[in-house]
């Protein structure tokens, strides 16, 4: 800065104003201010103050030395009543720059700002006028994600079923997106977006309502990037990214293969689909017998569609499915039981389940199943060494290695230990014995006086304490009242055997025996059934659809007085580890299956009856026993009975509706009473109080 610029900003010298205005201002010593002459313009004239002169400093310090010179100070505005008005000066863009340079720092964004701002990026993205698919049939949310990613320069379509139903003028049950962008760019983009997956990783963009638009990256076969073919053809990883034909051609069935493009408004169609749909056709992209190698899982979704949408299989397809069906004990086992709880409430169970049958695909799933369903079951005692011994006896021996394993492991471990270290791990030893019954948590079912009772092995230890302090209880009575041991003894006796004598009065009605061909006939006629239901906007809950899916061959088992019981407790754990079934899901069919026997006419008289009708699940045992009846064409004057006795005893017997259960939400565990004030104690994760 010039010595000549630095003299003016220093001097106190009075600055020019408009010719309009006569009068000095303010001097550096702080002055009277003078009086002053209005312009013609003005109404009226009133003493005004002029702001202390000031030198443009700041923003002359980068300039050349011509264009340094000082600004005169603005003259303040005069209102009709002679009051001072705020100076304008300059622009107030510059005005708010000064003032967030002397003061706090900027403020961030608001939420509502952003919002606002995302909302006119989508905006300005211009749809086309003509469209191949109505625009009001496109959810509204997806096309926001749409017309968002096409703003920031990424391609993005509506991808898959999506497609396939609204040209079908059918309801989409969602909408899936695909996009040139990859996951952590559409995370970047959309504040409401998450990143899920193993397999291959999605976005998931979420919206108010627990709506979730589903975002993928175009994709590419990972074996179409191999230089050679390598011996399995199972994809494990699906994480290679391409264009979007190469994800077209990396799905699974033509008819799944569509794209949609609002912008365009056309249908992207490179795999040759529309001739399918119109032919109600399911067709594999590219060879069957190579596409089912890579995802096995593709045939039970073949099954699916088809049935869904009543489309036959195309013939070369149909063959390399049944071909490989043997191959779906390589899939990963959340997926294999996804779908399969998919053909039970799809609607058209009766006809999925008979493809899966003629396919091999049940034997392939649940192979301990498909042996009960096929057995002849003629000698009980051979029946019983073949399904509740051998099947299970592969299990046993691996839970025994994985046992002996632990055990030298750990008496590895004790070795280095202190001394008293190998007693207990001698003791711990002996109680460890391997076995195959049901794992920690399953339930346990018996059925008691006052009908099905139910306990979870989360109880457990609370269980125990009550059955101490019972004994305790007990024993403490017991020494109070040693003079009437021998009349409670006499009634005791005199009870149980009215108990035994009622209980030889009414029995239960064994189920009809049937042949191997009659029980997957008495399987269809249930899934039927329950497709029945499910049309009649019935909420059937995934436990009841498998406890009716169960039932013949439970049926089977009881009419020939097999432990049907022991065979779920075995079988529950396997299908547990194996296609990782939930935990509620067995406990339920644990429930449903014994008490379904409860139900029958000799049954609906006295405090058992009325008790049963209390119990929080009665609603799905009688719409398993509604499912029954109507499967074999029985009169349903008995659920009317049972309505009486419900509707007696205070409780609700009426079916959900579609979309009207409540969620089920399992209760949190309390923790010990010596860990609740844990994290308090060690001062971790307190909020600090302002």
């Amino acid at each position: 800065m010039s010595k000549e610029l630095k003299e003016e900003q220093n001097s106190p010298e009075e600055v020019s104003v408009p010719e309009s205005v006569e009068g000095t201002t303010e001097d550096a010593t702080g002055a009277a201010p003078a009086q002053v002459e209005l312009s013609e313009e003005t109404t009226a004239a009133a003493p005004a103050a002029v702001p202390e002169p000031r030198a443009v400093t700041d923003a002359a310090s980068g300039a050349d030395e011509e264009n340094s010179a000082a600004v005169p100070a603005p003259v303040p505005e005069v209102s009709g009543e002679g009051d001072a008005v705020e100076a304008k000066s300059g622009s107030d863009e510059e005005a708010k720059e000064a003032s967030s340079d002397e003061g706090a720092p900027k403020r961030k964004r608001s939420r509502r700002r952003s919002q606002r701002d995302e909302d006119h990026e989508a905006n300005m993205v211009a749809l086309a006028e003509e469209q191949e698919i109505a625009i009001d049939q496109i959810d509204s949310h997806a096309l926001w994600v749409i017309k968002r990613l096409h703003a920031k320069g990424h391609k993005a379509f509506l991808a898959g079923g999506c497609v396939r139903d609204l040209l079908l003028g059918r309801s989409p049950k969602d909408f899936d997106v695909a996009t040139s962008a990859e996951p952590q760019e559409v995370k970047s983009i959309f504040r409401n977006c998450r990143l899920v997956g193993r397999r291959f990783l999605l976005a998931h963009v979420f919206f108010p309502g627990g709506k979730i638009i589903e975002t993928a990256t175009f994709r590419a076969n990972p074996l179409d990037e191999l230089e050679e073919e390598p011996e399995d053809l199972l994809l494990k990883r699906d994480n290679v990214y391409g264009d979007e034909e190469k994800d077209a051609y990396r799905r699974d069935l033509t008819i799944n293969g569509l794209f949609y493009d609002p912008v365009e408004g056309k249908v992207i169609d490179h795999v040759n689909a529309r001739p399918d749909l119109e032919a109600k056709l399911v067709r594999t992209i590219g060879d069957p017998f190579v596409r089912f190698q890579e995802d096995p899982v593709r045939i039970v979704r073949a099954i699916k569609f088809a049935t869904r949408l009543g489309f036959e299989i195309e013939e070369n397809t149909l063959a390399a499915m049944k071909e490989h069906s043997a191959h779906l004990e390589k899939c990963a086992p959340a997926r294999l039981l996804e779908e399969f709880f998919r053909l039970l409430q799809s609607g058209h169970a009766a006809h999925a389940f008979k493809l899966c049958a003629e396919l091999g695909v049940l034997r392939a799933l649940l192979p301990e199943y498909a042996d009960v369903l096929n057995h002849p079951l003629e000698d009980a005692e051979a029946a019983k060494e073949e399904l509740l011994v051998t099947p299970f006896a592969q299990e046993a021996d691996g839970e025994e290695e994985q046992e002996a394993a632990g055990e030298e492991a750990g008496a590895e471990e004790d070795a280095s230990d202190e001394e008293g270290a190998e007693d207990e791990a001698d003791g711990f030893d002996a109680d460890s014995e391997p076995t195959v019954e049901m794992d920690e948590g399953m339930m346990v079912v018996s059925l008691a006086e006052d009908g099905v009772v139910e306990a979870s092995g989360e109880a457990d230890e609370e269980a125990d304490e009550a059955d101490e302090n019972a004994d305790a209880s007990a024993t403490a009575d017991a020494e109070e009242h040693d003079g009437n041991d021998d009349a409670q003894a006499a009634e005791g006796e005199e009870a149980s055997e009215q108990k035994v004598a009622a209980e030889e009065r009414i029995a239960a009605t064994l189920p009809p025996h049937r042949t191997a061909e009659e029980r997957v006939g008495r399987l269809f006629r249930l899934m039927g059934a329950l497709d029945q239901v499910k049309e009649r906007g019935a909420d059937v809950p995934s436990e009841v659809a498998f406890a009716a899916f169960l039932l013949p061959a439970w049926e089977a088992l009881a009419a020939k007085e097999i432990n049907a019981q022991q065979w779920w407790d075995k079988i529950s754990y396997v299908w547990g580890r194996r296609l990782r079934m939930t935990r509620r899901d067995r406990e339920r069919t644990a429930i449903l299956l014994p008490a379904l026997t409860r139900m029958q006419p000799q049954f609906r008289f006295g405090q058992d009856a009325r008790q049963l009708t209390r119990r929080s699940w009665f609603r799905d045992l009688m719409l398993l026993r509604i499912i029954s009846l109507q499967a074999e064409g029985d009169d349903l004057q008995e659920i009317a009975a049972w309505k009486v006795i419900a509707d007696e005893q205070g409780a609700d017997f009426n079916q959900y509706r579609e979309g009207e259960r409540p969620r089920f939400r399992r209760p949190r565990r309390r923790r010990p009473q010596g860990n609740r004030n844990r994290r308090r104690r060690h001062g971790g994760n307190r909020r600090r109080r302002a």
